[in-house]
């Protein structure tokens, strides 16, 4: 099992920018389940404008899976209506998540960056 979490600090980025997570599930050298998302943190439970129009732009060319998995019911409260749970049926989906996780990664580190910029600008001003 692979587990890999972002996790925000909403001190320094607010609450609009969510948790990455990405969980990889192996059995005999083949990925049995493969999920990937954008959580969202803020009150509401939905990811901002910018995350959804990038992701739907950037990652939704990786997105079409031939064995899509449903999510638990405790999943439904936690991840975005964006998130990929997957059973890879070959080498080339096997590709084609890494290649959805490495743009979702991207796309979340492109925006969380863009916010703290505004945090620091923000700061600078008010010193």
């Amino acid at each position: 099992v692979l587990h890999c979490v972002v996790f925000p600090d909403p001190a320094t980025v607010g609450h609009t920018v969510p948790m990455f997570g990405c969980d990889l599930v192996c059995v005999k050298s083949k990925i049995t389940a493969a999920i990937v998302d954008l959580s969202p943190v803020s009150s509401d439970k939905k990811l901002s404008p910018d995350y959804i129009e990038a992701f739907d732009r950037r990652a939704g060319k990786f997105t079409a899976f031939s064995a899509p998995r449903d999510l638990p019911e405790f999943g439904k409260l936690i991840f975005s209506d964006r998130c990929q749970f997957v059973r890879p049926v070959d080498d080339a989906e096997e590709s084609m998540f890494i290649s959805l996780c490495r743009e979702v990664l991207s796309l979340h580190c492109e925006l969380a960056d863009l916010r703290l910029g505004m945090v620091h600008e923000k700061r600078s001003v008010q010193e």
